[in-house]
């Protein structure tokens, strides 16, 4: 069948009706004898689309009237229309359905993409001058596509050589694989490629398949095409086409009693071209080639790498937006196991605040029943002997319990600053700035006055600031009472006549409950009084003076520590909601190799690696069971390698992985199990502080 090209367009049926006049007057110029006369009448010409208006038809002959294909004929009438048309070209048809040989497809991101470049590519060929046939936008096997049917083979040309260039980007085309005919009876045999002397074994093979009684030979002639890759020979008649089309099997044995062909596997298959052509032809394509079809492979390797770069930009993309969110959701992790921490120890805080106030309580009803029992024994000899030695025994008893109520209390209080301690460490490590203990200094000292001894010891006390926004101001305290009373035989306080109302007024002035003020008072620190951080509060004790009654001068935020906890658990859920706002980036590059024997692909990998310079690169299936990771030139990274394992036949092997890491991250590898091997590398990061 011929395809003739350069005909009208005005209708569909336009071509066609162009194409019987241009016969019709060849056969009106022709002195036609009866064969003659016959083939005419076996002419048929129809429209290549019904639809649509294009400038070529189709021209073949009836199996009615011819039933036997005859290429001589069909051959003998082109020539005919190529001398008296010169402005036509006839073709013999390349595959079924619709023409493709002046076919050129790009390839879209989407349909937002084929949308926004479609008219942009229509006006840069309306300026290039290249005349366009048909035009559509399609989805084929899931991908958007921009595909155009030129006039003039010179322009797809054209345009393959020099890529339009829209928007900053290049749009490298693509178009269909096939080989044009150059006579009806020509076969193809595809998978020629790795196949030393193709031709000559296979015109031997066609030779003595298809002998000729006339002792012609059977192969008018033949050639390799597609760089190599496919064989294709036009033959002297049908029949001899139909067996070679046929001969698969024949081939087979052919093959397998040849001393080349023997190890060919799988054996190649023979077909019609025009077949072969519309079921589409997979070839390789070598870099030597010199023939038309390999410009297009070549093109071909721009478009898949200009691919292959977008989509490593991609993959990086993620995985710096992994790295990203996987920081985040671990920092995330860590302020949260401390703010945990923290309000642990606020809980275990409260709990020993409570021990603390029971041992306070505690001791207040011991200094009572003391006070008591100092009272009975202030009465002399109004008291029954009996009665003092039993007061005075249980007084000791109290100033015993007293004694170690005291201590109970001061190992609760180091408890309590070494949990408060750690608290705020924890919230310092996991969120904004905390308060910490300030360095150990000196303990200010009280000063006060006794009746007829001026000023005691130590210079005014300092003021110790937190490391923070939280300034805390420690103000000297003074406690108003009686003058001390004289100690008895046994080294014990006991009130005067005139100390209980004097003690009660001075309370009274102060504000302050009459345990705190009354004798014995510095036994007793309410609770409240012990901040989160005990170094900033030194311990007073209660100092008895003659001179008129002060008022005690505390910070508010310490004696009622209500806004103070309510600061800090502010600041551990704070912590919670603290987000990373900026990472450094980690790039990575996975290198599939497919085996690393070769020297070329060494050197190619070698390159990749120094062209992206990412932070790790793997390299996986080496396929040797020898250690490679030397022949990869990396010098500023450590490499580290499971190598392959021997296959049970031949020197190859399987699996295989190589890890490099930069030498700015230090990394330590960790033991794996002897049945992953080649397939596994585990490295684990060491953080340097």
């Amino acid at each position: 069948m011929l395809a003739v090209y350069g005909l009208e367009r005005k209708t569909a049926q336009s071509a066609a009706e162009h194409l019987r006049r241009l016969v019709d007057e060849i056969k009106t110029r022709t002195k036609l004898s009866a064969e003659d006369e016959n083939v005419f009448k076996a002419l048929q010409i129809r429209p290549a689309d019904p639809r649509n208006a294009l400038d070529y038809a189709y021209l073949s002959l009836n199996q009615e009237v011819i039933p036997q294909p005859r290429a001589d004929l069909l051959q003998a009438l082109r020539k005919s229309l190529i001398e008296a048309y010169p402005d036509i070209r006839v073709l013999w048809r390349t595959h079924a359905g619709l023409d493709k040989t002046r076919r050129l497809t790009f390839s879209m991101d989407g349909q937002k993409q084929a949308q926004e470049i479609a008219p942009k590519l229509n006006e840069w060929l309306e300026r290039k001058g290249y005349q366009v046939l048909t035009t559509y936008t399609s989805r084929a096997s899931g991908t958007w596509r921009i595909t155009y049917d030129f006039i003039d083979p010179s322009h797809v040309e054209a345009i393959y050589a020099s890529p339009p260039v829209i928007a900053g980007r290049t749009l490298y085309p693509s178009r269909p694989r096939f080989i044009i005919p150059s006579y009806g009876y020509q076969i193809a045999i595809l998978g020629c490629r790795d196949w030393q002397s193709a031709k000559g074994t296979l015109n031997k093979f066609v030779r003595q398949l298809c002998q000729r009684d006339d002792g012609l030979d059977p192969i008018v002639h033949s050639r390799m095409e597609l760089g190599g890759d496919v064989y294709t020979a036009v033959l002297r008649d049908w029949d001899s086409t139909v067996k070679v089309a046929e001969g698969s099997d024949a081939l087979r044995d052919f093959l397998s009693s040849h001393v080349v062909g023997r190890h060919i596997n799988p054996v190649p298959q023979p077909g019609l071209l025009y077949g072969l052509n519309g079921s589409g032809l997979f070839f390789r394509q070598g870099p030597n080639d010199r023939d038309h079809n390999s410009s297009e492979i070549q093109q071909l390797r721009h478009e898949l790498d200009a691919v292959r770069q977008q989509g490593l930009e991609h993959i990086q993309t993620l995985f710096s937006s992994l790295a990203r969110t996987n920081e985040a959701i671990a920092t995330m992790g860590t302020r949260l196991d401390h703010s945990l921490a923290a309000m642990t120890s606020l809980a275990a805080q409260q709990t020993l605040d409570a021990q603390v106030l029971q041992l306070e309580l505690s001791m207040s009803d011991l200094r009572q029943e003391r006070n008591q029992c100092q009272l009975v024994l202030l009465l002399g000899d109004r008291v029954p002997e009996d009665m003092k030695q039993h007061n005075l025994a249980r007084m000791r008893e109290c100033e015993e319990e007293l004694d170690d109520r005291r201590r109970q209390i001061e190992d609760l209080r180091k408890q309590r600053g070494a949990v408060a301690f750690n608290a705020s460490a924890s919230l310092a490590a996991g969120g904004p700035p905390m308060i910490t203990p300030p360095p150990a200094q000196e303990q200010p000292r009280v000063v006060a006055e006794t009746e007829g001894s001026g000023i005691m010891d130590g210079p005014p006390a300092s003021t110790p600031q937190a490391n923070g926004d939280l300034n805390m101001e420690i103000t000297p305290v003074s406690l108003a009472c009686s003058s001390p009373p004289p100690p008895d035989p046994d080294g014990h306080l006991h009130p005067g006549p005139s100390s209980e109302p004097r003690a009660q007024r001075a309370c009274a002035a102060s504000g302050y409950d009459e345990a705190i003020c009354c004798p014995g008072a510095s036994d007793f620190e309410p609770p409240f009084l012990s901040p989160p951080f005990p170094s900033l509060i030194p311990k007073t004790r209660t100092i008895f003076a003659t001179h008129a009654p002060t008022q005690i001068r505390l910070p508010s935020l310490l004696t009622n520590p209500a806004p103070f906890r309510l600061l800090l658990a502010l600041l551990c859920f704070t912590s919670l909601f603290t987000f990373v706002s900026a990472s450094n980036t980690l790039t990575a590059l996975t290198i599939n190799c497919n085996g690393l024997a070769n020297v070329a692909k060494q050197n190619a990998v070698s390159n990749m690696i120094a062209a992206h310079n990412p932070h790790i690169w793997v390299i996986n299936e080496t396929k040797s069971s020898h250690p490679m990771r030397d022949r990869i030139r990396a010098p500023e990274y450590n490499k580290f390698e499971s190598v392959g394992c021997k296959l049970e036949r031949g020197r190859a092997g399987k699996w295989g992985v190589i890890v490099g890491v930069k030498r700015c991250l230090h990394v330590q590898r960790l033991e794996t199990d002897p049945r992953f091997q080649g397939r596994i590398v585990a490295l684990i990061r060491q953080l340097r502080l």
